[in-house]
């Protein structure tokens, strides 16, 4: 039987199947009396409104509202204007915008308890009749079912509604901007995961294991946004823990998905020590690395860590299980505050700088295969630490007081692309070099120490201002197999130094170390120790050094000498160096005792003239000239031999 309307307000014409709709909808027990705020909305006289959350459950229908008592809607006043099922929309609200409900509970209006069930079943019939009442046909039009175009200012709004599955809402809170889907299933983990909300929310209505609201976006693509789990910026003490409270949070949710991308936003994020998990990759939001600009604390105009750590190293990478990749780090400005509130560094102006550990280290783990691309570490005492194999650092700029890059226990290979190594806490604090600190560095700093490493490959390798470019020694753990290194290097540019590099040892098994284009020069700032020698090899290692260095040039005043290469053990091979002249009369080592071979002590050839005394043979390289005297050409590394009974003579020449 058809309730017979009295008029729009107070009686739509309906059935007992659809009520006309309502312009709000209760979320707590009221008093039905005078013009009130309901669900954010503001009621007047004859707005129509849902009442369904009363302590006094007969009291639920649909009422008309008045300055004073409230009354029952014509079309919902008698028991036969209601069955089971009749449903009503409610078109405005915070929590209930947009939706549609239905008598899940009914006898007899005003006697028995009446109760009401959110319901996203829409037929086209019913939306005829919605079309004709809503304030707006769109928004009509969204009550189909799952599209809710309200963005709730924040999470608590959202998670108060009464979720459909598949539901969609959109979220206006800062930073954590987004769509998102009711999606029925179990999500308790991930929820648990997820403790700052990040991708995964929980509806207050619905048990985490029935179903959760999951963030809209490509995520799996584009990666995990730091802002979302509600990082803040600046350089704050409350933002130290708040960050990292967010940053575990998406490195939780990334690795549980299997992996992806955590995005850091452009800006000043403050954080302590932390790990990054396997297959999940740290990334900035723009590509680096960034070589110019002001002082970071005064600017964000990159995605900036702000250091928070003396103690430990900053940044772990997680090592790689089976069927994982090593955790990475890419295009992030690395900044230890050096004033402000919190400060971790000293400034330049100091005499000496804080070591404050390694800022990306990489555990022992075998094979490794940690990533550290386009980064720029601004003022870090230590940079990356490697130790494992089949890693790679590329297009970084090292701002490093003391080392850029440490390496150790690295199995099969490393490559090193395209890095430069500059003052940066100089430059981005607006200041030239040298300052006080720089006399520091100039003593002290060694860019690049090698020990244990297979294969070794560094191609492009630029260097401003250190006090040694390279160190190639033994590694201190003694139970490795390999304990030395050897290695490929192109295009390397050593400037402002005291030794281009120092080779203690090298794994001659694999060719020792080979330089190709390389040029050095001599400390001439004034700052620390003048330039010594442009290449130096040292007794003590496990492996004598055998070193070529094959075209390139040297400049400067050197302390050692016009070779500028500085021998105590093992041999190089030096050809092509522009600057490097060793032509001419040199001071010869002294005549072996009788059939004893003299390895050539110079990194260059040399013609070595034979005279007086008793011989019987000379030969070079074991070979048997068949010569008595003369002049023989003895090569960078070449040995010489003479059999005699009396001493003779010889002078050397470079050539």
């Amino acid at each position: 039987m058809t309730s017979i309307a009295i008029d729009r307000t107070d009686g739509l014409s309906s059935s007992v199947a659809i009520k006309g709709p309502c312009r709000a909808a209760t979320t707590a027990n009221i008093t039905m009396s005078g013009e009130q705020t309901i669900d954010g909305v503001a009621v007047v006289t004859d707005d129509r409104v849902l009442v369904k959350d009363q302590t006094t459950t007969s009291e639920n229908g649909i009422y008309v509202v008045d300055t004073g008592a409230w009354r029952r809607a014509k079309d919902f006043s008698r028991t036969n204007d209601v069955k089971l099922g009749t449903k009503v929309f409610v078109v405005l609200g915070t929590v209930n915008v947009r939706s549609e409900w239905f008598a899940s509970t009914f006898t007899l209006v005003g006697d028995d308890a009446i109760a009401f069930t959110r319901s996203n079943q829409v037929s086209t019939a019913f939306m005829t009749t919605v079309n004709s009442s809503a304030d707006d046909a769109a928004e009509a039009r969204d009550l189909l079912g799952i599209l809710d175009q309200t963005a709730y200012a924040t999470r608590t709004l959202l998670k108060a509604i009464v979720p459909l599955t598949n539901q969609i809402a959109g979220l206006a809170e800062a930073g954590r901007e987004g769509t998102f889907v009711f999606r029925a299933g179990d999500y308790s983990t991930h929820i648990a995961a997820d403790v700052a909300e990040g991708v995964y929310i929980k509806a207050d209505t619905i048990a985490a294991n029935v179903g959760a609201w999951v963030r809209l976006a490509g995520y799996a693509i584009s990666g995990y946004d730091l802002d979302w789990f509600g990082r803040v910026d600046g350089n704050t003490t409350a933002g130290v823990t708040e960050n990292n409270s967010a940053i575990e949070s998406a490195f939780d949710i990334a690795f549980m998905a299997g992996g992806g991308k955590v995005v850091l936003p452009v800006g000043r994020t403050r954080l302590d020590p932390f790990t990054i998990p396997a297959n999940v990759w740290l990334c900035g939001a723009t590509q680096g690395p960034w070589t110019a600009g002001g002082y970071p604390m005064d600017n964000g105009y990159a995605p900036i860590l702000l250091v928070n750590s003396i103690a430990t190293d900053f940044i772990t990478l997680g090592p790689a299980g089976a069927g994982q990749v090593a955790g990475q780090v890419s295009d992030i400005f690395f900044w230890y505050p050096d004033s402000g509130a919190n400060p971790v560094q000293n400034p330049p102006t100091s005499a000496t700088p804080i070591d404050t550990k390694y800022c990306v280290s990489g555990a022992n783990s075998g094979w490794g295969g940690y990533r550290v691309n386009r980064c720029t570490f601004g003022n870090a005492y230590d940079g990356v630490k490697i130790l494992a194999g089949r890693s790679i650092i590329s297009n970084n700029a090292f701002g490093c007081f003391r080392t850029a890059i440490y390496l150790d226990y690295c199995r099969d290979w490393i490559v090193i692309n395209d890095n430069m190594n500059q003052v940066f806490w100089d430059t981005f604090n607006g200041l030239s070099f040298p300052q006080t600190i720089d006399t520091w560095v100039m003593n002290n700093s060694v860019c690049l120490e090698v020990f244990s490493v297979d294969s070794l490959e560094v191609n492009g390798w630029k260097l401003f201002a250190r006090y040694m470019g390279m160190r190639f020694q033994d590694s201190p753990d003694t139970g490795q197999a390999i304990r030395n290194a050897y290695g490929r290097f192109v295009n390397i540019d050593l400037d402002y130094v005291a030794y281009g590099m120092q080779i203690v040892s090298a794994n001659n098994t694999g060719g020792g170390h080979k330089f190709t284009n390389m040029d050095i020069a001599a400390n001439a700032s004034g700052v620390g120790s003048a330039g010594a020698a442009s290449i130096i090899t040292s007794v003590g290692g496990i492996g004598a050094p055998l070193v070529q260095w094959l075209g390139g040039s040297v400049r400067g005043s050197w302390t050692a000498g016009v070779t500028t290469v500085s021998l105590a053990a093992g041999v190089v091979l030096v050809k092509d160096i522009h600057g490097l002249t060793p032509y001419g009369l040199i001071g010869p080592p002294a005549v072996p005792a009788t059939t004893v071979a003299l390895t050539n002590p110079y990194p260059f050839d040399c013609e070595v003239n034979v005279n007086g005394g008793t011989v019987t043979v000379i030969a070079i390289q074991g070979g048997t000239t068949g010569k008595t005297s003369g002049t023989f050409h003895v090569g960078a590394g070449k040995t010489i031999a003479i059999t005699y009974t009396v001493v003779p003579t010889w002078t050397w020449f470079g050539i």
